[in-house]
């Protein structure tokens, strides 16, 4: 029997070494100053970001309750949609306090918020959202990574 947990670590070990490479290596460097303000303002902006998307859960909570009376089903996209939005809620909410202190933990929550986002993304088929929103978010992480202890 195998270690599921250590295989999981070990797996986004090797992600997060191999993204490292790419994203904090080899592509251009932020400014320090632009670093250090996204370190600095970040977790403020994803507190902001937290408040704004609860009423967006509710919303899709209620809309999956309505459509699985409607149709007994349940809407497998807006369950889908639910699922992922607390997955990333809780992990930036996680993340946040750590953020706030610059740790690695913080840092790390917010990397596999942005993993999260990007398996959403791909099961739901919104490949230009996978491309762009993935690139995006690990070249900004990445390049402040060095910011977290």
């Amino acid at each position: 029997m195998t270690n599921t947990s250590a295989d999981w670590k070990t797996y986004l070990t090797k992600a997060e070494d191999f993204l490292a490479d790419i994203f904090e290596k080899k592509a251009p460097a932020l400014p320090e100053n632009a670093k250090e303000a996204i370190v600095k303002y970040g977790p403020y902006v994803m507190i902001v970001m937290l408040v704004l998307a609860v009423p967006a859960l509710l919303g899709l909570l209620g809309l999956a309750g309505g459509l699985s009376v409607a149709t007994g089903m349940g809407g497998l996209s807006v369950l889908l949609s639910v699922v992922f939005l607390i997955v990333n809620l809780v992990l930036e909410g996680l993340s946040i306090p750590l953020l706030l202190k610059r740790k690695m933990g913080g840092w790390k929550f917010s990397f596999y918020s942005s993993l999260a986002s990007a398996v959403y993304s791909l099961v739901s088929g919104n490949y230009i959202g996978l491309v762009l929103g993935t690139i995006i978010s690990f070249y900004i992480l990445f390049q402040i990574r060095s910011k977290y202890s």
